[in-house]
C-alpha cells in the first residue's frame, strides 16, 4: 500500500518525540507490513489542536486526489490530540476512500477503529491536563514569586535563585537544579538605559545598537519594546508589575514606544523570500486571521507575511478603502471626546501654570516698586520671572499644537489625506492616520469562495490619548 509519512513536531522546541525517531518507526513498521512510504515536509512547532497545518493540509489535497492510499503517523496524537479532528478524519478517509495508521496504537481503518476513538478522548484529556498544569505553574512562577518567563533572561538582567520563603534556603526541583528566581539588573544594565534614552532623542538605529550592545536592529527593536526593563514579569497570559528592579521608568518606556509605532516611513518586508520596500497603508493594521502575522502588500494585494501561510490574500484596493472608511467613522466618533479630553485634562494644567508665571512676575513688580529689592536683587527675580513666564507659555502653545489627528475635524482630515478619486494622497500619513484609529484581522476563505470584503474584516476601533495628555498621565499630573 502506498503511503504518506507524516511527522509533526509539537510546540514544545522539540522537547518531545524527534522527528528522526517518528520516521524510523515509521519505517520500521512499513518494512514489516511491507507498505510503501513517501515522507512529507515535516510539521514543525505546529500545534496538535488543529487539523490545519501546513503538512497535514499537503497531505490531506494528495489523499484526495488518489495519489496515495493513507497516512501513517509513529503515534496517534501526532495526527492530532483533539478528539472531534480525530473523529472528523476518519470519516474523510471512509468517504474518499483511504485509510490511517499509528504505530504506536496500531491505529488501522481497514480494521475497526472504535477502540482508537476511545483512544482519542484520552489523548485530549492529557492534552488539556498537561495544559493546565502548564498554566498553573506559569501563575505560580510569575504571581507567587516575581519569575519572568523564558528560556534566556533580557539582556540587562540575571535570573536570581528562588528561595524558601520560611527559611530563606535556596530552592531546587526535583532533579537537584537550582529554582529561578526575579531577574536581577547586570553589569550591562546601564547600557540599556542608555539606549533606551539615545531612541527616545532620536539617535539612529546603528547608534542605539552600539550603545546597548546588541547584535542587530532586530534584537534592538526587540529590546525596546519588551516591558520586562519596567520591572513586568510575564509568562504565557500571566504577568505581575513590579516583580523584579526597573531599569527604566515607565514615562521613558512610553516614549520610546511611542516612537517606534510612527519611527518608520520607509517599511521593508518580504513575500516568498524576496525583500519589498515601500510604503503601504495597511500595514501594521491588518493581521492575519489563521496564523496572526500582520499583511503586507504584494502588488494588487495583501498577503500574510509568514513565510508558508496561504490562508490569506485580499485585494489591497477593496482592503485600503473599507480601512479608510471606517477609520474616518471612527474619528467622527472620537473627535469631540478626544477634544473634550484636552480642554478637560491637559490645557488647564498648561494655563494654570501660565497664569501663576504671570502672577509671580506681577509680584516681582509690586515687590520692585514696594522698594523691597535691590536693583540687582530685582534684576534676577525679573529675569526668572521672565524665563519662567515663556516656558509655561511655550508649553501651553505645545499642547494646544500636539492635538494631531484628533484635534482635526473630519472635513480637515480628508482634506488633507485624501485627493481627487479618494486616492490617499500621503500613504505614509494615511498609514499614520488609520493606524491610531483602528486595527483589522482578515479572515481566511476556501479556495474559490468569493464574499465582499465586509464580510472577511473584523475591525477593533481604538481609542487613542494625546501624546501630551499620555505623558502628564504617566508622570501622574493627571487623573485618568
Amino acid at each position: 500500500m502506498k503511503l504518506l509519512g507524516y511527522v509533526r513536531r509539537s510546540q514544545d522546541s522539540g522537547t518531545g518525540v524527534s522527528e528522526e525517531i517518528q520516521r524510523e518507526k515509521i519505517k520500521q513498521w512499513a518494512a514489516l507490513y511491507d507498505h510503501e512510504v513517501k515522507f512529507l515536509k515535516p510539521d514543525l512547532d505546529e500545534s496538535s489542536w488543529t487539523l490545519d497545518r501546513p503538512g497535514m493540509q499537503a497531505a490531506l489535497k494528495l489523499l484526495a486526489e488518489g495519489k496515495a492510499q493513507g497516512i501513517v503517523a509513529a503515534t496517534q496524537d501526532r495526527l492530532t490530540r483533539r478528539t472531534r479532528d480525530f473523529c472528523n478524519l476518519l470519516e474523510l478517509a471512509e468517504e474518499q476512500g483511504w485509510h490511517v495508521f499509528a504505530v504506536d496504537t496500531g491505529l488501522d481503518t481497514t480494521k475497526d477503529s472504535t477502540m482508537h476513538k476511545i483512544m482519542a478522548v484520552f489523548a485530549e484529556h492529557e492534552y488539556r491536563d498537561k495544559k493546565e498544569r502548564g498554566d498553573e505553574a506559569r501563575r505560580n512562577a510569575v504571581l507567587n514569586h516575581g519569575v519572568h518567563g523564558g528560556t534566556n533572561p533580557p539582556h540587562g538582567y540575571e535570573w536570581t535563585q528562588r528561595l524558601d520563603p520560611e527559611t530563606g534556603a535556596p530552592k531546587f526541583d526535583r532533579e537537584g537544579r537550582p529554582m529561578r528566581g526575579p531577574l536581577q539588573p547586570t553589569a550591562d544594565a546601564p547600557r540599556v538605559k542608555a539606549a533606551f534614552e539615545a531612541f527616545a532623542e532620536g539617535a539612529s538605529w546603528t547608534e542605539v545598537t552600539e550603545i546597548a550592545g546588541m547584535k542587530s536592529h532586530g534584537a534592538t527593536a526587540a529590546m525596546l519594546s519588551n516591558r520586562v526593563y519596567t520591572g513586568e514579569a510575564r509568562s504565557g497570559t500571566f504577568l505581575k508589575e513590579g516583580a523584579h528592579p526597573a531599569i527604566v521608568d515607565r514615562v521613558l518606556f512610553n516614549r520610546v514606544h511611542r516612537k517606534l509605532t510612527v519611527r518608520r516611513r520607509d517599511y521593508s518586508y518580504r513575500i516568498d523570500g524576496q525583500k519589498r520596500v515601500g510604503a503601504l497603508l495597511g500595514g501594521g493594521v491588518m493581521r492575519c486571521g489563521h496564523c496572526g502575522y500582520g499583511l503586507v502588500k504584494d502588488g494588487h494585494r495583501y498577503k500574510c507575511v509568514k513565510h508558508g501561510c496561504k490562508k490569506i490574500s485580499i485585494g489591497a484596493e477593496a482592503a485600503e478603502s473599507y480601512l479608510l472608511l471606517h477609520a474616518l467613522g471612527w474619528h467622527v466618533a472620537l473627535n469631540p471626546m478626544h477634544i473634550a479630553d484636552m480642554d478637560a485634562a491637559a490645557l488647564p494644567v498648561f494655563e494654570e501654570a501660565v497664569e501663576a508665571a504671570q502672577a509671580e512676575l506681577a509680584e516681582v513688580e509690586r515687590m520692585h516698586e514696594a522698594g523691597e529689592l535691590t536693583p540687582s536683587a530685582y534684576g534676577k527675580a525679573l529675569t526668572v520671572a521672565q524665563h519662567a513666564l515663556a516656558a509655561a507659555e511655550t508649553a501651553l502653545a505645545e499642547a494646544e499644537a500636539s492635538r494631531g489627528w484628533l484635534g482635526l475635524d473630519t472635513n480637515a482630515v480628508q482634506r488633507k489625506l485624501v485627493g481627487e478619486g479618494n486616492d490617499v494622497r500621503d500613504i505614509a500619513a494615511g498609514r499614520d492616520f488609520v493606524k491610531q484609529m483602528l486595527r483589522a484581522t482578515v479572515k481566511p476563505v476556501g479556495k474559490g469562495t468569493h464574499l465582499p470584503v465586509a464580510e472577511r474584516m473584523e475591525i477593533e476601533f481604538l481609542t487613542p490619548r494625546p501624546a501630551v495628555v499620555q505623558d502628564m498621565l504617566d508622570e501622574g499630573l493627571v487623573a485618568a
